[in-house]
């Protein structure tokens, strides 16, 4: 049996071991890239369930309000429904939301009167409540690694 370099002196099979590191290195190079996006992406995925999660907790706390504002119109003119920056898990709503996740959530509420006729408040007996809509906020936020994010949802409500 021959050897490779016997037909070709000087030549022999196989690769360097200069080769070998400089191909080790640009495969690890290109490894680390797609290691990155693929932590990158996990990162935006969490922040997505998180957002999904807050949003729906602000549907619910919203429509809670608004149940709320229908019982006690007058409540949600002067604003006495309102709170902020409450734990969720806190809030006078409390008792609705007992998903250990709603505990990261702060909420805040705001209820308005508006009279839809002059465009100022509803407050007192100059403003028959026909006239007043009732401008609902509910806001969610979260602290998350690198700051904060949140959620914020209006409606409008009249008296029927």
């Amino acid at each position: 049996m021959e050897k490779a370099g016997a037909l070709n002196p000087g030549f022999e099979k196989g690769f360097s071991l200069i080769e070998v590191i400089t191909a080790v290195a640009v495969l690890s190079i290109g490894l680390l890239a797609v290691f990155g996006v693929f932590v990158y992406t996990l990162k935006g995925d969490e922040h997505a369930d998180k957002m999904g999660e807050a949003v729906a907790a602000d549907q619910s706390l919203l429509n809670l309000v608004r149940e709320s504002c229908e019982t006690s119109f007058n409540s949600c003119i002067s604003g006495g429904l309102n709170f902020s920056e409450k734990p969720l898990t806190n809030s006078p709503y409390a008792s609705y939301f007992s998903n250990p996740a709603d505990a990261s959530f702060l909420a805040a509420v705001n209820t308005q009167g508006l009279n839809i006729i002059t465009g100022g408040n509803c407050s007192g007996p100059t403003s028959p409540s026909y006239q007043c809509i009732v401008v609902i906020t509910v806001a969610i936020s979260w602290k998350r690694k690198g700051g904060e994010s949140h959620v914020t949802l209006v409606a409008y409500q009249g008296i029927l």
